[in-house]
């Protein structure tokens, strides 16, 4: 009995300070599941029983002590009744202890795949997200690449509404000059349509005056041919001559008038 009690003191003594922080389903715990796990090695054990032999207690410490549990016992004795009651309620609050215990343990578990899985999808999100930087950036420079092109096809846009309306300018400019040409044309036409006609006049006026003469003249009689012979030798075929000399002259002018009017065409092509 007395080793008992040694080995007893020596496990209080060696759990002194785990149990002053312990309340009382902690120490019920603790010699139930941590004392028994912390002296299972042989070395352990060995240094319990080394420690418990060489435990010092006093012979009149151990009669103090075995007053006081006689002492104890017999209110146990006297109430017996209560303390097999308790001890039932301490059994049950063990069974509901090692119950809560199980279900911690299995919260723990379920807490810890929860954990893991949490990290797993963490890491998941981590990756697409970063995926997700990338293509955003291949978007961004995708999209500074079509502005810079729009800039460009901008420019040129506007480079060939200028060049645009500067041919349209060109081409009014140049329709403008056509037309005055076109009306310099029917003015020169029409000056000289009215140049023929006066000249076409004029040459039949010509023509009539020296016809009208000759025959005038041809109905004259001897004398008047005898006076223009002696005067005017060969008049009869002069005057032929200088009417085809008009003749000419007119079919000159109707030439010339025909090389101004080619020209003024070529101009206005």
């Amino acid at each position: 009995m007395q080793f008992i009690f040694k080995v007893m003191i020596t496990l209080t003594r060696v759990s002194r300070r785990d149990l002053l922080g312990l309340d009382f389903e902690g120490t019920l715990k603790y010699f139930r599941v941590t004392l028994p796990k912390r002296f299972r090695s042989q070395e352990a054990s060995q240094e319990l029983i080394a420690t418990a032999v060489t435990a010092k207690v006093s012979s009149k410490k151990l009669a103090r002590l075995a007053k006081d549990w006689a002492l104890k016992k017999a209110e146990a004795d006297a109430l017996s009744s209560p303390l097999r009651a308790l001890q039932r309620e301490s059994w049950q609050l063990r069974d509901q202890c090692s119950r809560l215990e199980k279900e911690n343990e299995t919260l723990a578990d379920e807490v810890l795949t929860s954990k893991t899985n949490m990290q797993k999808q963490i890491e998941k999100l981590e990756d697409m997200v970063e995926s997700l930087k990338i293509e955003l950036f291949a978007a961004q420079k995708e999209l500074v690449e079509k502005q810079e092109e729009c800039d460009f096809m901008e420019k040129e846009t506007r480079q060939v509404k200028n060049m645009m309306r500067k041919l349209l300018e060109q081409h009014k400019s140049e329709r403008q000059q056509q037309a005055a040409i076109i009306d310099e044309y029917k003015t020169i036409t029409s000056n000289l349509s009215k140049r023929l006609d006066s000249l076409e006049n004029s040459t039949e006026r010509i023509c009539r005056l020296p016809s009208a003469v000759v025959e005038t003249l041809m109905q004259c009689s001897g004398e008047c041919r005898a006076a223009l012979d002696s005067y005017l030798p060969g008049w009869d075929q002069t005057s032929d001559n200088g009417l085809a000399s008009q003749d000419g002259a007119l079919d000159g002018k109707g030439k010339e008038v025909n090389e101004e009017v080619t020209s003024l065409r070529r101009r206005v092509s």
